[in-house]
């Protein structure tokens, strides 16, 4: 007869370590809900500051989730739109970089350029801009940035059978 104590530290060690039945569902939840909150932010136009906060917050949330999340594709989908808004804050931050000193508008491009070379092959409205002009790559890079995440966002719902 197995030790009613031994059971119950061996069910307990192994619920901590996988979760309960659902808890991959319950994790993907709760990511979506995290990335739809970032999706809701980038239209409340916060200021650049409060979106890297956003942003950090929301990958450390979702790197925590992500090791409840045994569906390969959900996970991927997951990953990919948390990465692509860390992206957007990463092409922010060079459009703002060297506003109102020596640094070219040129220099500028260039720099949001070499940003969205790390973004997915599969995010179309990015993918566009890598051979667009100077003004029209740093006025398009940020929400094209937001639109390959929202599409993300939908991959996450369809999987999680929500969309």
């Amino acid at each position: 007869m197995t030790n009613p104590l031994r059971w119950l530290l061996s069910t307990a060690v192994l619920l901590a370590f996988t979760g309960p039945a659902g808890a991959g569902d319950d994790a993907g939840r709760e990511a979506l809900t995290v990335l739809k909150s970032l999706r809701a932010m980038t239209g409340t136009q916060p200021t650049h500051a409060e979106y890297l906060g956003r942003v950090a917050y929301a990958k450390s949330r979702i790197n925590i989730l992500l090791t409840k999340v045994s569906d390969k594709a959900l996970s991927s989908a997951i990953s990919a739109s948390v990465g692509l808004y860390y992206l957007a804050g990463d092409i922010w931050t060079e459009t703002l970089q060297g506003r109102g000193s020596h640094v070219s508008s040129r220099d500028r491009a260039d720099d949001v350029r070499a940003v969205i070379q790390k973004s997915p092959d599969e995010c179309a409205p990015l993918g566009r801009l890598r051979s667009a002009g100077d003004d029209e790559l740093m006025a398009g890079a940020l929400p094209a940035a937001w639109a390959c995440a929202a599409e993300k966002i939908n991959e996450v719902e369809r999987l999680l059978g929500d969309g």
